[in-house]
């Protein structure tokens, strides 16, 4: 929350005290350290969940989501008893007291793995040999092949999480932050993996044995072709309409055996086409082994770490160090409420806060007000319990100044849910109570629009969002899906000025799934509105969600229309 740097300060554990003594890397959803067990003195890596709420937008259950995503990390490094999966060393959450507030710090350590990450060996544009890449596949499928047994998949399968290590060059499969039991059912608001290795059928919810294999087989395009679909250009290797990657012309080293086994390790049709476990593909891989003999690891030796409280592990609590000075920008100002928001309940925090001016001089004088942040316009806020807490750490403010706000901006709860009721076509959606849901009627495309229910002055002008839904009869992919959208719009093409992004690795999202974006203007009925349509499938249906808002109302309307947007989610087995 405030930014601490770790880097020589010892963190207090279950079973040891750890030293921290280098940072290793930073994600979207924590920090990784290498750190010394104080007792034993060996290098150990010390890993931090920390979640950047601004980026990623997370709300509460998301939260929740991937603290018990960490917890499972943990649960099941203690499990696995693998050569080529580090072991578990530690478990721990430490509770910061600030005043009537507790923020919790979730940590993990575990085996220091001495080496380099495979995505060294794999830059753009090299291509690697036929036997090169037979063992690298041959390597992580073994480690597959004893994860597969305990009913378990790994789901982020990819260079970045595959480390050489130096004393044996053994590949060991490091973060099992997104390891998943077979069966288990899983919580749609949030997708954690990796792309160009994800496979499709991950992003619509299901998860297989074969869906590492994906990855595996993503892997070794990656080392004979030294391009991924990501980096890829006209000149690389590409998706058909089939949704079928086509490589091997890219790839001048690979035998025709190996080819045949990547092709139907990343086959579009998980359920038929692909292997269906890491067994039969490294079964398959063993009909073509090259002649140099494969090392083989003895798998003894590994035992769990006993006495590790995983419900309760956090018995600590620190106080927080007193800043010499600190001064919160809007993005992290927005974390530090949120943080707050997702803890037990201590503080209330007012979602309509009366805003104040402050003058510089008068400053000082007003800690004990409530100085508010109206998200949209840069101005801050924040209680007055937080601004005690705030003076208690020393923490002065001599200067706040306030931009007055261009245009007024429209910032609402969703406190209202919608449930479309359609049989096989339904989904939900949040919305605020200033608009009014008006279904459409049974059959049309349609299926529901939220309008003002006390429309602006240019009522012939409306705002609206509405979801439509498509039966396709059939699977189609999303580059076909938005090819048709996108001829719809141009059918009007004289009164539409249209702006696209779309591409099979984009960064939009819907209900979990990839999604295409267009955003274009249209004249209608005298109004030029600015209108945002983004589409997903799934089920064989084409689930889209359209805004509308005359030009200079878009921006008014846009935060409550993308908190809707993103809390739309489509209800599994239509």
């Amino acid at each position: 929350m405030f930014n601490k740097n770790l880097i020589g300060k010892t963190i207090p554990g279950q079973k040891s005290q750890y030293k921290i003594t280098a940072k290793l890397g930073q994600g979207g959803f924590g920090e990784t350290y290498l750190a010394e067990d104080i007792h034993n003195h060996e290098k150990c890596v010390v890993k931090l969940l920390k979640p950047n709420q601004h980026q990623h937008n997370l709300n509460k259950p998301d939260l929740q989501y991937l603290k018990e995503l960490f917890k499972r990390e943990a649960q099941q490094l203690n499990k696995l008893k693998h050569p080529q999966i580090p072991k578990l060393k530690d478990y721990f959450i430490i509770n910061y007291k600030l005043l009537p507030i507790i923020k919790q710090d979730f940590y993990l350590v575990e085996e220091y793995i001495e080496g380099h990450e495979l995505s060294q060996e794999l830059p753009f544009s090299k291509k690697l040999d036929n036997d090169t890449v037979w063992y690298i596949l041959h390597d992580i499928l073994e480690i597959l092949v004893f994860i597969q047994t305990q009913n378990l998949a790994h789901r982020d399968v990819t260079p970045a999480n595959l480390i050489r290590r130096t004393s044996d060059n053994k590949l060991v499969l490091i973060d099992f932050g997104t390891v998943k039991e077979i069966g288990e059912r899983t919580q749609r608001s949030l997708v954690i993996g990796t792309d160009p290795y994800m496979a499709m059928e991950r992003k619509t919810g299901q998860v297989s044995f074969n869906t590492d294999i994906y990855s595996v087989g993503m892997i070794g395009i990656q080392g004979l072709t030294g391009f991924t679909l990501e980096k890829s250009d006209k000149d690389g290797i590409y998706i058909d309409d089939d949704d079928k990657i086509i490589w091997q012309d890219f790839a001048p080293n690979v035998s025709d055996e190996l080819a045949n086994i990547i092709d139907k390790m990343v086959h579009p049709d998980w359920r038929r086409h692909r292997y269906h476990d890491a067994k039969a593909a490294l079964e398959a891989l063993e009909e073509i082994r090259p002649k140099t003999p494969v090392q083989v690891i003895n798998h003894s030796g590994y035992v769990n770490v006993e006495g590790l409280d995983f419900e309760t592990p956090g018995n600590n609590i620190e106080i927080l160090e007193k800043p010499k000075f600190f001064v919160f920008s809007q993005p992290q100002l927005i974390d530090f409420v949120n943080t707050i928001l997702t803890l037990q309940a201590t503080i209330e925090i007012t979602p309509e806060p009366q805003l104040k001016q402050i003058k510089p001089q008068e400053a000082e004088s007003q800690n004990n007000n409530i100085i508010t942040e109206n998200l949209l316009t840069n101005q801050f806020v924040i209680t007055a319990g937080i601004i005690t807490s705030l003076t208690f750490l020393g923490i002065g403010f001599t200067a706040v100044y306030l931009r007055k706000p261009e245009q007024e901006i429209i910032r609402e709860e969703l406190t209202q849910t919608y449930q479309h009721p359609e049989e096989n076509m339904e989904f939900t959606i949040k919305y605020p109570e200033s608009l009014q849901a008006k279904l459409a009627q049974p059959g049309d495309m349609e299926k529901v629009k939220f309008m003002l229910e006390q429309p602006p002055t240019q009522n012939d002008c409306p705002v609206a969002i509405t979801v439509s839904v498509a039966d396709l009869g059939e699977a189609i992919t999303l580059k076909e899906f938005k090819k048709d959208a996108f001829h719809v719009i141009e059918r009007d093409k004289l009164n539409s000025e249209i702006r696209h992004t779309s591409s099979r690795y984009t960064s939009s999202r819907l209900s979990d799934g990839d999604a295409y974006k267009i955003t274009f203007t249209r004249k209608e009925n005298g109004c030029t509105f600015k209108k945002l349509e983004k589409g997903t499938l799934a089920y064989k249906k084409g689930y889209f969600i359209t805004y509308q808002a005359p030009t200079e109302e878009y921006k008014k309307f846009w935060p409550v229309v993308e908190k809707m947007i993103n809390s739309f989610k489509i209800v599994e087995d239509n």
